[in-house]
């Protein structure tokens, strides 16, 4: 699972790349007041470039995150997993330790959550003679090492252990 989201992420990241913004300015030689004045105007010029650049990279970087998303959501589903996306958030900061995430958030489905409930409330146990399976109520279980159980297809009576399920007898 980990390498289709390394893949997906790979794949819909690499279209952020390093979009590089050129500017040039070509100014003839005027005198010295001109200069500082269209060199100001360059450097507020390059700032707000920059500032439109990260914002450029933020927007994209988010489409990347929502169609891995996607991409992720879709796998589950055509191979038919246990576990679902429940949500995810896509974050940017600035400053000093600039960066952009990606959190998922994985649930079990609704199918896997009754197969895991079924499993905590009840024993499952297999009679060895007839491959039948036999279940028995976790709580009738509680503080016994063994137990006496009765197959209700052939009326035997089966020894297990009331931790493991596994007849003894």
């Amino acid at each position: 699972m980990f390498d289709k989201i390394k893949d997906s992420a790979t794949k819909n990241m690499a279209s952020l790349g390093d979009k590089a913004i050129e500017t040039s300015v070509h100014i003839k030689e005027q005198g010295d007041g001109v200069n500082a004045t269209i060199k100001q105007k360059t450097n507020s010029l390059k700032e707000g470039v920059k500032d439109i650049s990260v914002m450029a990279k933020v927007k994209e970087f988010t489409r990347s995150a929502v169609k891995t998303v996607e991409d992720l959501d879709n796998e589950l589903l055509t191979t038919n997993s246990s576990y679902e996306i429940n949500n995810f958030r896509v974050s940017a900061t600035a400053g000093v330790t600039a960066g952009m995430t990606l959190d998922i958030h994985f649930v079990k489905n609704q199918g896997a959550k009754e197969i895991a409930q079924k499993a905590s409330k009840f024993l499952v146990v297999i009679n060895p003679e007839t491959g039948s399976t036999i279940q028995v109520p976790k709580s009738a279980l509680v503080n016994k090492e063994t137990a006496k159980i009765k197959d209700p297809k052939t009326d035997a009576i089966l020894t297990i252990n009331a931790k493991t399920g596994k007849i003894l007898n």
